[in-house]
């Protein structure tokens, strides 16, 4: 029986074929990932803290700002900052957007 090799479309020359081998032992565990800083899983006390810290006006834009840019060393808390960064962002500009053409609309019927 002729086998085709899938690649090169043409009959393969031999017909054997190699295998891993196995070991009689045990498979091995992998390494645990070394503790590193900016990988820590953050805590449900500390999402809750969070959570407190970014629904206080003002406070919430510092603190935001000084985790996105170099106050935090964890990766999760830097992702979070930026992306809360960048939806407050999204919704001063539809503010602006829709307060400022509410006041065209209010100044074109009064005159």
């Amino acid at each position: 029986m002729e086998i085709i090799d899938p690649v090169t479309h043409t009959p393969e020359s031999h017909t054997s074929y190699q295998t891993a081998p196995t070991s009689p032992t045990a498979p091995s565990t992998p390494d645990p990932a070394p503790s590193n800083p900016s990988n820590q899983i953050i805590s449900v006390g500390e999402w809750f803290l969070i959570l407190l810290v970014i629904t206080i006006p003002l406070v919430n834009l510092i603190v935001l700002i000084i985790w996105a840019f170099g106050g935090s060393n964890n990766l999760n808390k830097v992702n979070f900052a930026k992306a809360n960064l960048i939806w407050l962002a999204i919704i001063i500009v539809l503010c602006v957007l829709f307060f400022s053409s509410l006041m065209a609309i209010m100044m074109a019927l009064r005159y």
